[in-house]
């Protein structure tokens, strides 16, 4: 007879910090695979429950969900984001750097979408202000919120004229422009350096950087719309994708320059997905219009021709604030959800988002990939730990973490922001980096005199 050979797994010591309080986390999985999107109509869908008084990677192992420190790896997991736990506060945070497993506020104005579920537990957000960098996502299109302006007939005399530029300051000839050749700068056309070029092509006007995105738009207007349509904007020599708008010493520079309307508009930069080249600029003029619809349907103020966006998929409505007088309108632009089939989302930048209520107040619903996950602090009936692995769950010790993969090491496309440091622009002679620097005296004793 052959040696018999032990199935068992070899136990390790797992070291956790114990909060004296838990989270509640309930996952609602989608097992089908459609573009990352969660079917709100479908009822083909598991629920799994944990609670957690550590700090720790949420994961789905096999339609399981499991809790992981940093010294545990499961075969076939799939990170879905980081729970942190201290004496004051609990935070969920993303594990992913692609944009649609980030964490993203689900906008629902039903309590009753999960028949299987308490309604108590799936209540979420039923609507979200939103903030210039704001993104929300509708299926599978992104619309990034760029600009908004509320204008009375009186501005709109004055909406074309040309600004006043600045005096013109030139500095060192090493230091010009790839395009025009110029070394002149200014404060509203500096030379700028927006990608990873380096030598003579480093730098250049953002002018002429505004003009060359604009010869690559292509211009579709409507009675109530302006659409921009251009190709992802890469660098053609390093291919490092610009970002929409730099900052320096709290000064802004965009490099979309668009003919603004004559009257009240709001403009959204509208993509896909991340691997997507186009992506369009959509300028709507709001008038005297306080709600504005989006959707698939010609009635829509904001037509999205994606199969995933449903015929009226959401609202936006300008809801006026303290500050709003007849002669400065001021209003804040709410989005909320109108029953579609895969729901509006918010992505989750506000750090209020993140912390995880405690129990009795209003959580909020995540989703990340097919995922919707909610999050709860509970207090403790007693010390002991409060969570524990599912038996069918096998657990690797590891020292670091698997390499991740190529795909989630790619470049996110879809950021829209950057702070230029000082080497990356240049508005005076003082800021000039080929600025020779003054010579050093060698002192008698300096180590390259030894023998």
């Amino acid at each position: 007879m052959g040696a018999c050979t032990s199935t068992k797994q070899k136990r390790y010591e797992i070291v956790r910090t114990l909060m004296p309080y838990k989270v509640h986390v309930m996952a609602i999985i989608w097992p089908k695979n459609q573009h990352n999107l969660f079917d709100f109509e479908s009822s083909s869908y598991c629920v799994k429950e944990i609670e957690v008084d550590f700090s720790a990677q949420l994961a789905t192992v096999d339609k399981e969900l499991v809790a992981l420190t940093k010294s545990e790896w499961a075969r076939n997991s799939i990170e879905i984001a980081n729970i942190t736990l201290n004496e004051q506060q609990a935070f969920i945070n993303s594990i992913s750097q692609q944009q649609d497993h980030k964490l993203w506020a689900v906008l629902k104005s039903e309590t009753n979408q999960f028949q299987s579920i308490d309604v108590r537990v799936v209540l979420s957000i039923k609507h979200w202000d939103l903030k210039i960098g704001d993104i929300i996502k509708l299926g599978r299109v992104r619309m990034h919120l760029l600009e908004y302006a509320f204008m009375t007939p009186c501005d709109e005399a004055t909406q074309y004229q040309d600004d006043q530029e600045d005096d013109i300051q030139t500095i060192s000839d090493v230091a010009s422009c790839r395009i025009c050749f110029s070394s002149k700068a200014s404060e509203i056309n500096p030379l700028i350096s927006p990608c990873k070029c380096e030598g003579s092509v480093k730098y250049i006007h953002l002018e002429c950087l505004q003009k060359w995105i604009g010869i690559q738009l292509k211009i579709k207007q409507g009675d109530h719309f302006i659409q921009y349509l251009c190709k992802r904007l890469d660098c053609e020599i390093c291919k490092f994708t610009f970002r929409n708008t730099y900052t320096f010493q709290d000064k802004s520079y965009s490099v979309l320059k668009l003919p603004k309307p004559k009257s009240s508009y709001i403009t959204f930069k509208v993509t896909n997905d991340d691997k997507s080249k186009e992506a369009m600029i959509y300028v709507v003029e709001i008038g005297e219009k306080t709600e504005l619809k989006i959707g698939r349907i010609p009635d829509c103020d904001i037509k999205l021709r994606d199969i995933s966006v449903s015929r009226s998929h959401a609202m936006l409505k300008l809801i006026p604030t303290s500050k709003h007088t007849t002669d400065n309108p001021d209003y804040t632009i709410r989005v909320q959800d109108c029953k579609s089939k895969f729901g509006t989302l918010v992505l989750a930048q506000d750090q209020d988002l993140l912390i995880i209520p405690e129990d009795g107040k209003s959580p909020i619903l995540f989703q990340t990939g097919r995922v919707l996950l909610q999050c709860v602090q509970k207090k403790k009936v007693n010390q002991k730990p409060a969570y524990k692995h599912p038996d069918n769950v096998v657990l690797i010790q590891i020292e670091t973490k698997p390499q991740l993969d190529q795909q989630e090491q790619m470049q996110d496309s879809f950021v829209t922001h950057d702070e230029l440091t000082a080497g990356d622009i240049i508005i005076s002679n003082s800021q000039n980096p080929h600025k020779p620097q003054p010579n050093m005296d060698v002192k008698e004793d300096s180590i390259c005199d030894e023998r």
